[in-house]
Order: C-alpha cells, then sequence, then structure tokens
C-alpha cells in the first residue's frame, strides 16, 4: 500500500529506487540465510526488507500524506493485534498436532486454526470496526454512500412530506 500511496501522490522515482534496492539486497540476504533453510530466508526477509524497503517507505509516505505513527497505528492495529493473536494460536497448536499426519492434513488444521482465531480477535476486540465495515458494505451494495469510520452510523431516511 505504500507504493500505491507513493505513486498517487507521483513519487513513482523513489518507489523505483526502493525496489531496484530490493532487488539488489533481498537475494544476497536469501543465498545467507539459506544455509540455514527456509526458516533462514524468512529472517533474512525480515531483517533486509525493513531497513532496505519498508522504513524508508514509511517515512516518504508519512511526509507526502502528513500521517504520523501516532495516525497510522490505530488504523492498522486491528490487523497487527489479530495477526499476532493468530500466530501465537496457530504456533500453540502446532506442538499439539501429531507429527504423523500427512502434511496436507496438518496444513489443513493450521488454515482452520489460524482463521478461526483471527476471526475470533477482530470480533471480540475490534467489533466496531468489523460492523462499521458491514455498514460500508451494505450501502455500497444498495448503490449508497457510506463512511468508513467505525461509529458512523446510517444516514437517518428523509420522510415524505
Amino acid at each position: 500500500i505504500l507504493a500505491q500511496a507513493l505513486t498517487i501522490t507521483g513519487d513513482t522515482r523513489y518507489t523505483m529506487r526502493r525496489n531496484i534496492a530490493a532487488a539488489i539486497c533481498l537475494p544476497i540476504g536469501f543465498f545467507v540465510g539459506s544455509r540455514w533453510g527456509i526458516v533462514g530466508i524468512a529472517t533474512a526477509w525480515m531483517i533486509v526488507h525493513a531497513p532496505v524497503v519498508l522504513i524508508p517507505m514509511l517515512h516518504r509516505v508519512s511526509r507526502h500524506l502528513g500521517i504520523g505513527i501516532r495516525d497510522y497505528a490505530p488504523a492498522i492495529a486491528p490487523a497487527v493485534v489479530s495477526t499476532a493473536l493468530m500466530a501465537v494460536t496457530v504456533l500453540g497448536v502446532s506442538s499439539a498436532i501429531p507429527g504423523d499426519l500427512p502434511l496436507l492434513v496438518i496444513l489443513a488444521l493450521k488454515v482452520a486454526v489460524g482463521a478461526l482465531a483471527y476471526g475470533a480477535a477482530i470480533w471480540l476486540f475490534f467489533r466496531d470496526n468489523v460492523m462499521g465495515l458491514v455498514r460500508v458494505l451494505k450501502q455500497a451494495r444498495s448503490g449508497g454512500s457510506a463512511s468508513v469510520s467505525p461509529s458512523a452510523a446510517p444516514a437517518p431516511s428523509a420522510s415524505p412530506g
């Protein structure tokens, strides 16, 4: 979404430079990390991507759009919190799944547990956001316009005469 924000503001050259830097640095990180398998490659992604792409792009977008971390954090909090709870739940359940099951069954169990954990977290902790999205989707489906604000109530309809 950061690249799209910069594209909208006309800063496509900066996005291109960040992507070129990533195209050079990430494969080197992957090569080094491959010594430790998929975990090493994932770790390389986290270590290299943040300083090469994520942090510079966040800084640039915040300058262009005038959005600071204090404005951005509440917007992404539902996804971050729900994802963290999902990850902890899946990791916890993973230790209880018998290792002799077929890999496809293990994958299906983890996906199901993850989806349930994410859904439960978003519903329990961010219900107003979910209901705001439901309102927006209902109004969009009926051809009306809607506010994305979680606390936005549907506009009152005018009564004739």
